[in-house]
């Protein structure tokens, strides 16, 4: 299976989005992922006001897009259900890692 690259969390939020009620999507199970997700999503939903959006940060967002990589091999193995496949994480044009499935 191939894997698929992410250039920034914006990116893996809006292929997360689009895929959240797919029978295996980031909603059907909790996870770690699903947290960050759920966080990112509201930072990125242009709807809300800045003051919902106070105690977020892009740097928080970034923190914990690229957290992902540190995740215990069982999160990880999640992570790729909900993505659907592997994939490498990159941001501002550089690879910080890929999320597998377990062997």
């Amino acid at each position: 299976m191939s894997e698929m690259h992410f250039q920034s969390p914006a990116a893996l939020v809006t292929h997360l989005y689009r895929h959240e009620d797919d029978p295996k999507g980031i909603c059907r199970g909790p996870s770690r992922l699903f947290d960050w997700y759920s966080q990112a999503k509201r930072f990125y939903d242009a709807t809300l006001c800045p003051a919902c959006k106070k105690r977020m940060s892009a740097a928080d967002i970034e923190a914990g897009y690229a957290a992902i990589l540190e995740y215990s091999a069982e999160e990880k193995a999640l992570a790729a259900l909900a993505v659907g496949s592997a994939f490498v994480l990159e941001m501002r044009g550089v690879a910080l890692g890929k999320v597998e499935y377990p062997e």
